[in-house]
C-alpha cells in the first residue's frame, strides 16, 4: 500500500504509524522550510488528523499557520486547544491567551 506521496505502508504492527508519522513530520518540516506552505500545511492538516506521537506538535504549527500565515484568530485557538488537549506546555498557554485577548479585542471593536 502507498500513501499520496507514494511512500510505501503497512497497516501491520504498531511501529508502521510511528513511521509513517516521523516520515509524515519529516516531509512537512522540510517543505515548511523550503517555502512550501500549502505542501507544508497538507502534510500538517495530515499529521493532526491521526493519533500519533507528533499530533500535538502537528495542531501547534496549525495554530501557528492560522495565527500568522491567514490571520484566522478563532481557528488558531481551536488548534491551540486541540493541541492542549493532548500535551500542555507553557508555549500554548501563552498562545492560548494571547488568542482569547486578541478575539475579545475584536469582538469588543465589532459591537463599536
Amino acid at each position: 500500500m502507498r500513501n499520496s506521496r507514494g511512500n510505501s505502508i503497512s497497516a501491520k504492527g504498531s511501529g508502521s504509524l510511528l513511521r509513517k508519522s516521523t516520515s509524515e513530520q519529516d516531509v512537512a518540516a522540510l517543505e515548511k522550510r523550503l517555502g512550501h506552505g500549502e505542501a507544508a500545511l497538507a502534510a500538517m492538516t495530515e499529521l493532526a488528523a491521526a493519533r500519533n506521537p507528533f499530533r500535538a506538535q502537528a495542531l501547534a504549527e496549525l495554530a501557528k499557520h492560522y495565527e500568522h500565515r491567514e490571520r484566522n484568530h478563532a481557528m488558531a485557538l481551536e488548534m491551540t486547544r486541540a493541541a492542549l488537549a493532548i500535551e500542555d506546555s507553557p508555549a500554548l498557554r501563552r498562545r492560548e491567551e494571547r488568542l482569547r485577548t486578541r478575539l475579545a479585542r475584536q469582538g469588543a471593536k465589532l459591537a463599536l
